[in-house]
């Protein structure tokens, strides 16, 4: 689809829109590539997505995603021997058990043999039970693990911990002591630079032999290791090695398990990142009252009650309309800001949604036909850049349009031949439509020449549309009528 219409007609607000509704960052990244297809069985497909996801949503009240994060930086990384640390493999386990989630759901689902493309899908999630239940019985929180992670590791703890309650009791005792008592600023034990200290006055330094590890600030408190429990404190540190040492023995042991199913778990991944995309598909159609077209044929739409899915859905008016069967040319008139440019916008946007795989925000009995291109010419594109009048921005758009289009395009023109001569500007939109006409391409043109108007009405397979206004209230109703000449 070409870039200029994706922007012109605002896709890419739509695409923000359905972005927010992905539950992964993976998710919303998928979400924000999304661009039409021209491929009957590719949109087919992922209108059968949407539709199965929306099922699911409404049966089920969510769908069979939540947040999960991005694990593939970190797979990757175990692959090639890189050790993991907890907080990684503990994203990897999250990912996992949603996986595993996800089946468990799947396969209660009582509507599941109303289903193909989503059920498939989560048929070839790999759960690795093992692995999950490994990391699970491992990994405590994003930086320790459980004692009982291996025998060694609970051995290791329990003798820290027994080092680390003599050495306690050793320093209560001082605390106890009322010859000590003097000697000390507070009667609490402390640590410093992760040995255990008591608080000495300064002026009672040498009546503590040990060692100085810090000071206070004033320099009236000295925090002292006293000597009788440097050697417990030294095998403190050296349990404390071990343990290190063996936590880094069993994350090289769980990251090479990952390692081993890496492509496995890439592969689930990215499945449980197309079902995050699916189901904000859903989700997004839920929100705008969405509904399935049936696809046609022929380059061609009959669109019922549509209504621009950016407009508050309180006051949006729908349209209804056709174009590709009886004719191929619409030619819309009516006065300023009577809903003419918002038809052109609704029209071109539904064949960019329907084509991306989302459901319209339009009544069933909608069809659409699959458009190879969607061209727009819309708003007002004066550039003082290029020294370019509206007319001369215009005709440079149009002139890119048609040595572009082709059959099977949609051609949407705003005020098509607007900002000269009135007679002039005339002549030269019907030499465009008539170009247009003949090669058989869909086109839709807003206008206020009317001159256009018994144009559309002298040829066969030309249709006139008006947006209707109200001659009581001087105000327009925004509404669509086809077959009939605005004023």
């Amino acid at each position: 689809m070409d870039d200029r219409t994706l922007k012109v007609l605002e896709y890419d607000k739509i695409i923000e829109k359905l972005a927010g509704y992905t539950q992964s960052e993976s998710g919303r990244r998928l979400a924000l590539q999304l661009k039409p297809s021209s491929e009957k069985a590719q949109i087919m497909e992922w209108q059968e997505e949407t539709s199965e996801a929306e099922s699911i949503l409404v049966a089920e009240g969510s769908g069979l995603i939540s947040p999960f994060p991005d694990i593939q930086h970190a797979v990757r990384k175990a692959k090639i021997g890189s050790v993991l640390c907890p907080r990684e493999l503990l994203e990897i386990a999250q990912v996992l058990s949603l996986a595993s989630s996800a089946k468990k759901r799947m396969n209660e689902y009582k509507g599941k043999e109303e289903l193909s493309l989503i059920p498939s899908m989560i048929e070839n999630l790999k759960t690795q039970h093992a692995l999950l239940e490994r990391i699970r019985n491992c990994i405590e929180t994003e930086e320790s693990l459980y004692d009982h992670a291996s025998p060694e590791l609970f051995n290791i703890r329990r003798q820290i911990r027994r080092a680390n309650d003599k050495i306690r009791d050793r320093l209560n005792g001082y605390l106890h002591s009322l010859q000590m008592q003097k000697y000390l600023q507070e009667a609490i034990v402390t640590i410093r630079n992760g040995r255990y200290v008591l608080p000495v006055k300064q002026e009672y330094r040498t009546q503590v032999p040990g060692i100085v590890h810090d000071q206070s600030s004033s320099g009236a408190t000295l925090f002292i290791e006293p000597m009788s429990v440097v050697e417990a404190n030294n095998e403190v540190k050296q349990l404390e090695l071990k343990e290190k040492e063996e936590i880094e023995r069993i994350l090289a042991e769980l990251t090479a398990q990952v390692g081993d199913a890496g492509d496995e778990i890439l592969s689930t991944h990215a499945i449980l990142v197309h079902l995050d995309f699916i189901f904000a598909k859903a989700a997004y159609s839920l929100s705008i009252r969405g509904i399935r077209p049936r696809i046609v044929e022929t380059p061609s739409m009959r669109i019922k009650n549509g209504r621009h899915p950016l407009i508050d859905p309180e006051k949006v008016v729908p349209i209804s309309l056709e174009l590709g069967r009886n004719f191929t040319t619409l030619i819309i008139t009516g006065p300023n800001t009577g809903g003419k440019t918002v038809t052109l916008k609704t029209t071109g946007l539904f064949v960019l949604m329907h084509q991306s795989g989302l459901h319209l925000p339009a009544d069933y009995g909608t069809e659409m036909g699959i458009f190879q291109h969607v061209y727009a010419d819309i708003g007002d594109e004066q550039s003082i850049e290029q020294s370019l009048s509206t007319f001369s921005s215009h005709m440079t758009n149009i002139v890119y349009i048609l040595d572009r289009v082709s059959p099977g395009d949609l051609v949407l023109f705003d005020e098509l031949g607007a900002g000269t001569d009135p007679a002039e500007g005339a002549a030269l939109a019907m030499s465009i439509l008539d170009q247009l006409f003949s090669s058989k391409i869909c086109t839709m043109a807003t206008t206020h020449y009317s001159e256009l108007k018994l144009y559309a009405i002298s040829r066969e397979g030309i249709e006139n549309a008006s947006v209707e206004f109200d001659v009581e209230t001087l105000r327009p109703t925004y509404r669509l009528l086809i077959g009939v000449p605005g004023r």
